[in-house]
């Protein structure tokens, strides 16, 4: 459902395209492959503020059931909020491609379902 391509620039111009263009070809590749929506980053960001901003993500989405858009939200506006994180280079550089608005569902273990005696 949701692809995090956790690179320093993962919506980077590359090959002397534009930004749109190298963008737009690597979410299609995502997309032709199934994913409904890529989490990208726009520049380097710092490992800590990442680091947060990933753990406040996936836990409201997986919490809360919250879409990845609004989860995505959050977990920026929680490092605004904190003096030491709020400058938007810890922050504004992550976006959503595609489905912005989904709920990732629950996948069944592995290990299959826990049984009991």
């Amino acid at each position: 459902d949701l692809v995090v391509l956790s690179a320093c620039n993962t919506a980077a111009p590359g090959g002397g395209g534009s930004a749109a263009e190298s963008l737009s070809g690597l979410a299609r590749a995502f997309f032709y492959a199934g994913a409904r929506s890529l989490l990208v980053t726009h520049w380097p960001i710092p490992d800590q503020p990442t680091q947060r901003l990933m753990s406040t993500l996936f836990g409201a989405m997986a919490a809360d059931n919250l879409s990845t858009a609004y989860a995505l939200r959050l977990a920026q506006t929680s490092l605004i909020d904190d003096r030491k994180l709020s400058h938007p280079l810890n922050w504004a550089a992550f976006s959503v491609v595609g489905d912005g608005g989904q709920r990732l569902r629950a996948q069944p273990s592995a290990a299959g379902p826990e049984r009991t005696s």
